[in-house]
């Protein structure tokens, strides 16, 4: 390869791709590709390699064979983010026409992106949909329920330094305690412990009791899509729709 590229002008990245979209295609055909998970993943390689673009790239020429792929879509935005591009990221994710999302990191690396983008109304409001029940992706375990939580925690005292509303103080007081019920992953914990002084503050003026707090939540969650920072509506993101009995059944045990 070096010796194409430097004598003949051949173009590996150009091969890596034809090849990537082959692999793809074949699958689609119903042909059987031994190592289909490396053709779809190749992009994480040379990206982790330090060839960005070209992770990028093959990232979207693998995506492009199997438009419908949560997993790929989730890819290619978590590509964008920790290439410094979060604006891309969310293109993808809004763009994507799919009817049933099978893939939970779908919305919690979307939530993450939208972060990233100081878009935390419409974060929390993702946040929710990565928490709810669902048919296609089963109900969330528990270190799904650690990671939403978490991150609604913070989520929702970025809201109240920003709005003041007493509603987004509530549903971070109860995201902290029903994060604390549960056995939360190290990162998890720490992103929560890391507000303990600002939380203990706030529990002086706020009163939140252990059996109202998933009303509180889900309350906080409501408000958050009448303040989310685009006018576009997403049908599978709006609260008042989503079913949360299995992160309530958890947190009625603890």
């Amino acid at each position: 390869m070096d010796i194409g590229e430097d004598r003949f002008d051949f173009d590996a990245e150009d091969l890596m791709c034809e090849l990537a979209a082959a692999a793809i295609e074949a699958n689609a055909n119903g042909e059987i590709v031994p190592y289909l998970r490396d053709w779809r993943y190749l992009s994480d390689r040379f990206f982790k390699d330090g060839h960005k673009s070209f992770g990028v790239r093959l990232a979207k020429t693998v995506l492009c064979g199997d438009p419908f792929n949560s997993f790929l879509i989730v890819k290619l935005a978590q590509l964008y983010r920790e290439a410094g591009q979060p604006e891309q990221a969310v293109k993808v994710f809004r763009s994507a026409k799919l009817e049933l999302i099978s893939n939970r990191a779908f919305f919690t690396e979307w939530s993450s992106s939208e972060g990233v983008m100081r878009h935390t109304a419409l974060s929390m409001c993702i946040t929710a949909a990565s928490l709810a029940d669902s048919s296609s992706m089963g109900f969330p375990k528990m270190k799904d329920m650690g990671f939403g939580l978490s991150g609604a925690c913070l989520g929702f005292l970025t809201l109240y330094d920003l709005y003041h509303n007493p509603v987004f103080s509530c549903a971070a007081l109860a995201a902290d305690i029903i994060g604390r019920r549960i056995k939360l992953d190290f990162a998890s914990f720490e992103a929560i412990d890391s507000k303990k002084e600002v939380l203990e503050e706030l529990s002086q003026v706020f009163t939140i009791t252990n059996q109202g707090a998933i009303s509180a939540l889900i309350r906080g969650f409501e408000v958050a899509y009448d303040y989310k920072e685009i006018e576009e509506d997403f049908p599978f993101i709006i609260p008042t729709a989503l079913e949360v009995k299995a992160l309530k059944a958890v947190a009625s045990q603890y």
